[in-house]
């Protein structure tokens, strides 16, 4: 059967070969992760409705009411304070202003009738500011009392709707978890059939000239699975789902090349031959050639390069078998009758074409 031999082709053609498969690579991996981040934006659980069909809406609402109430009264003390803090300012100034002109303030109301309008405006202005505090005095308390009321009226809501929260927060922890395994399920469905059709494709139709497009999906499914399961499994779970990839990809290329071992594809026979007829040494137990000027030398594959050896001028070809193994080295070609290598597929002199593996399997 004859082999079918690969044009390699020009240099810029293999480097653009091999560029665009890194490219087509990233292109494949920015492509599945546009839809995985559409995956991960699928709404989750709807906690509004959840709420309202988990909690009192009446108690809830009552609670709301309780709070923005506690808060306005809270807001109107503190406003009542900054109030009251000014007029104890300006009370304090109409004391100071009495006690520059001599008066003393326990006997103001002797002065009552007092001719001067001067202080008798002073003393009606210190009233009127003293009502002013002790008006702040009693709406301060007024207030006090208001949110003492409503904060022991939230305590009480806050019982009540504690066991609903309970139950609406378990509830909301189910869907929530259940939402998140159904989008790292949808997203290993996405990357995972792809990495297993790439890989099928780049295996068993590995000499289909469009292998490189599958090249360029496995590489960039088997990435995209790889940061998947880094970022959805633990170190505790992802260190025993990546041993045994590893243990399922090693067996595979260990009986991979158990079998070249035991039954190469004819191609590897024809570049393990062609190696050591270069070499001179026997294809299959690689015992030195020793016909013609080298039958009396020694050599190995890293010496033979630095023997130079020449023929004898009327030097004839012979036929040779190894003296180790008793395989053919040399024969005579079929069809032309002159000295071939046996095992390679064609005669040099004539280009007849035999099967090798059929040839090796004779000698053997």
């Amino acid at each position: 059967m004859k082999e079918q031999v690969q044009i390699k082709g020009l240099w810029l053609h293999r480097f653009a070969v091999n560029a665009f498969t890194i490219f087509l690579a990233l292109l494949f991996y920015w492509s599945v992760n546009f839809f995985l981040q559409d995956i991960r934006s699928i709404p989750g659980p709807d906690t509004k409705k959840l709420e309202k069909k988990f909690l009192n809406q009446t108690q809830v609402s009552r609670q709301a009411t309780v709070n923005s109430e506690i808060t306005n009264h809270e807001f109107q003390m503190k406003t009542l304070r900054e109030r009251q803090a000014t007029l104890h300012k300006s009370s304090e100034d109409l004391k100071r202003g009495l006690e520059l002109k001599n008066i003393n303030i326990e006997h103001l109301q002797s002065l009552k009738e007092s001719s001067d309008p001067q202080i008798i405006k002073a003393y009606q202005e210190f009233l009127e500011t003293q009502e002013k505090i002790q008006q702040c005095n009693r709406q301060l308390e007024k207030y006090a009392d208001q949110i003492y009321d409503l904060k022991r009226e939230k305590r009480e809501l806050e019982r009540q709707i504690a066991p609903q929260k309970e139950a609406l927060a378990a509830k909301v922890n189910q869907l929530q978890t259940r939402h998140r395994f159904l989008i790292v399920l949808y997203q290993f469905l996405l990357v995972l059939p792809l990495l297993a059709l790439s890989l099928y494709f780049l295996i068993w139709q590995r000499q289909n000239k469009y292998s490189r497009i599958f090249l360029s999906m496995a590489i960039a499914m088997l990435a995209k699975t790889t940061i998947l399961m880094h970022e959805y499994f633990s170190t505790r779970y992802a260190k025993y789902v990546f041993t045994i990839a590893m243990i399922l990809i090693v067996a595979k290329l260990l009986l991979y090349f158990m079998q070249q071992l035991s039954s190469p594809k004819t191609s590897a026979l024809i570049k393990q031959f062609r190696q050591a007829y270069e070499v001179f040494l026997c294809p299959v137990c690689e015992f030195p050639i020793r016909t013609g000027p080298r039958k009396f030398m020694y050599w190995n594959r890293s010496s033979i390069r630095k023997h130079l050896v020449f023929s004898q001028p009327g030097e004839q070809e012979e036929a040779y078998v190894c003296p180790c193994c008793g395989n053919s080295i040399f024969v005579k070609c079929q069809n032309c009758g002159k000295i071939r290598a046996a095992m390679l597929p064609h005669c040099k002199h004539c280009g007849d074409e035999i099967d090798i593996s059929t040839n090796i399997s004779k000698n053997n």
